[in-house]
């Protein structure tokens, strides 16, 4: 049974319901020791980031919605508010990956998720070039090949 307390907050009973969310401020100074630096800011987000998505959109992995706590020293951590469970920890080398690898792989970029026709355009045309770029290098290869065959011949 979820009662609404007075900061209309959540939290797991000891039964598993869920009662009242944890307090942000007592979240963020609980990864503010294990971090060991102050946050600088905490917010609730309601929808994705670029950084805590659901796996493209699985709203069982991380449900919505979660607390950022960001810090000082490039780290962001994202918590439940409800349990208070830790869901992912990203640091700046985790922001660079995710847009120099996973973005460039997947191209989910910001304006290309908002159309997503032209980004499967984007995505056929990258592999066509791959596919031309391969069989383009195999039939070079072929041809050395038999000419060197033709040589010692």
């Amino acid at each position: 049974m979820i009662r609404r307390g007075v900061a209309d907050s959540r939290a797991l009973s000891p039964r598993g319901t869920i009662e009242r969310e944890i307090d942000a401020t007592t979240l963020a100074r609980a990864v503010a020791a294990l971090e060991q630096a102050v946050a600088h800011r905490v917010e609730r987000l309601h929808a994705y980031d670029d950084y805590c998505d659901s796996v493209h959109g699985d709203p069982g992995i991380r449900p919505l919605p979660v607390l950022r706590a960001t810090f000082g020293n490039g780290v962001w951590h994202y918590l439940d508010p409800a349990s208070g469970r830790p869901l992912l920890r990203v640091s700046r080398a985790n922001r660079l990956q995710r847009w120099l690898y996973n973005g460039l792989h997947s191209l989910d970029f910001p304006p290309l998720l908002s159309r997503p026709r032209l980004r499967e355009a984007l995505i056929v045309a990258f592999c066509g070039a791959g596919l031309a770029l391969s069989v383009t290098g195999v039939w070079l290869g072929l041809r050395r090949v038999r000419r060197s065959v033709r040589i010692r011949s």
